[in-house]
């Protein structure tokens, strides 16, 4: 790794951590009630009806909470694919039939049963829901630094859409070469089509 990259290695946790602090700094109500509004302009698009398999990561702490959109597809028949973390860097999509086929995984997630849930194909997916500390109305992405999303995005032909609050859209990020940004993002006062991949 060159000074360049470990100079925006920092830059890019530094983000993080300013990021994460405000979102972690909304309080549970209003993270609840901004989820909801949030979800609600997730309905509205176009595309979200039409979409037979959706792939949504699990909301844990102060993320945009997506339990509630998960449990409420899976009683429309919509098919659900849910991140699992391997032991390389690599995601696994599994699909569930019930929040129950969630399990608690190594990185403390909230994850399919791989003893239950079988693997879907990405090219099986319509919508991809992409969690992240923070995005730009460019589409521009900052994740949790392992580069799971760049590299699913990166194979994956499927809509997808950046979920945060407000306080998660920033003016400008740092980008790399692998960084892979969103085509939508959506916070609970917005929906930003962002043309970034299409």
């Amino acid at each position: 790794m060159t000074a360049t990259d470990d100079s925006l290695a920092a830059q890019k946790q530094h983000l993080r951590t300013q990021a994460r602090a405000r979102r972690d700094s909304i309080s549970a109500a209003d993270r609840d009630a901004r989820s909801t509004a949030l979800l609600v302009r997730l309905h509205s698009l176009d595309r979200f009806p039409t979409a037979a398999v959706l792939h949504t990561y699990v909301g844990i702490g102060s993320e945009v909470a997506t339990l509630p959109l998960i449990e409420e597809l899976l009683q429309l028949g919509v098919r659900i694919a849910c991140p699992r973390v391997t032991g390389g860097d690599h995601l696994e999509h599994r699909e569930i039939h019930s929040t129950n086929d969630l399990v608690e995984g190594a990185m403390k997630l909230l994850e399919p049963d791989s003893d239950h849930c079988p693997e879907l194909p990405v090219s099986l997916i319509d919508l991809v829901l992409v969690p992240g500390h923070a995005f730009t109305r460019d589409g521009d992405r900052l994740g949790y630094g392992r580069g799971y999303y760049d590299r699913f995005l990166a194979q994956c032909e499927a809509t997808s859409i950046g979920l945060a609050f407000d306080d998660q859209l920033f003016d400008q990020l740092p980008r790399e070469t692998h960084d892979r940004a969103v085509d939508i993002v959506i916070t609970e006062s917005e929906t930003i089509h962002t043309g970034a991949r299409k």
